[in-house]
């Protein structure tokens, strides 16, 4: 692939500047409407990145969508009728939207291809009705009136108070900075590896001993895992959950997202289509709600004709273009 060829060199560097960036991004664009949208680029990069660690190991899941919902829906019920404090309810979320990982995978990724995709898809709607039918979830009216997350003492900052959006917005950095390095510390190790190579013949890998169904779960269940943190983080962020938030429609946005941002690479990939899709379709929002459609439909059909491997692949693209230029120009010469 033609993805961003890191040096080893300057990965600490950029990584540094990255870091540092986030943690000022909020205290120069102080505007309420902007940090939301960083917020919700937040989120989107930790299911962009599960998303591409599911397709680690040859499959697309079409129900993201369906394991935020889960974290959400789980981290607010036991706040509201139970009194969980919301930072265990983080880990709650997580833990649930795991474990409904851990059931539909050891189902759902024994079959592949489209009827995999399928199945995903299906689980997604079956859940959105589920909670929109159970009173017990508040039904089609949503959970109201979900707590906030309450004040943390931080040594060196005192007792910090979550109730504005600036404070809430390190929490989903907090999340999305503990996920792409857990993320890229499995993809770069052996466990990776061999997600790498479970697509190319899973039939070899199971003939030398590999279980290919035990790696697709880890991935799975991985990658649901912190996508129920994420819900988990919205529900007390927002305060209120509504199953019409979580259509599949939803789940195909990661989908794209993913792709835009480049398969090359799970966490810089989905950082990057998470965060520019987003975004753009919030300044989009602005001008006209159709032109969101037109938008995703537009940047996937782009993307799968001109940069496959998505936008990190660009500077490998245009590099290569310019030898070929280069090249016929010398020899016209």
């Amino acid at each position: 692939m033609n993805s961003i060829k890191w040096q080893g060199k300057k990965k600490p560097l950029l990584l540094f500047t990255f870091v540092l960036c986030l943690i000022f991004l909020p205290l120069v664009f102080r505007n309420p409407a902007r940090v939301g949208m960083f917020i919700s680029c937040g989120v989107a990069s930790v299911l962009t990145m599960g998303w591409l660690l599911i397709l680690r190991i040859g499959c697309i899941s079409l129900g993201q969508v369906a394991f935020l919902a889960i974290g959400g829906y789980t981290s607010a019920l036991f706040a509201r009728h139970l009194g969980v404090n919301p930072w265990f309810g983080l880990l709650l979320g997580g833990l649930f939207s795991g474990l409904a990982a851990l059931g539909i995978g050891l189902v759902v990724l024994r079959i592949r291809g489209l009827y995999l995709s399928i199945s995903t898809f299906a689980f997604a709607e079956v859940t959105r009705l589920v909670v929109a039918s159970w009173q017990f979830t508040g039904g089609h009216g949503g959970i109201m009136e979900i707590p906030g997350f309450p004040p943390l003492y931080i040594p060196g900052l005192g007792t910090v108070k979550f109730d504005s959006p600036i404070s809430s917005y390190y929490i989903i950095v907090a999340i999305t900075l503990v996920s792409g390095i857990f993320i890229w510390g499995m993809d770069h190790s052996a466990i990776g590896r061999t997600f790498k190579s479970l697509p190319q013949n899973e039939n070899l890998a199971e003939s030398i001993g590999i279980n290919p169904l035990y790696y697709k779960v880890v991935s799975f269940v991985t990658a649901c895992f912190f996508a129920g943190m994420a819900g988990a983080f919205t529900a007390h962020y927002y305060g209120c959950l509504y199953p019409g938030s979580y259509t599949p429609m939803q789940s195909i946005i990661v989908q794209i997202q993913g792709t835009v941002g480049g398969i090359g690479s799970v966490v810089f990939g989905g950082l990057l289509g998470g965060s520019l899709m987003v975004t753009i379709e919030t300044y989009l929002l602005n001008v006209d709600v159709r032109l969101v459609s037109i938008f995703y439909g537009a940047s996937i059909i782009i993307v799968t004709f001109l940069l496959p491997d998505g936008l990190l692949s660009l500077p490998g693209e245009v590099t290569k273009r310019w030898s070929r230029f280069k090249n016929v120009f010398s020899y016209k010469n």
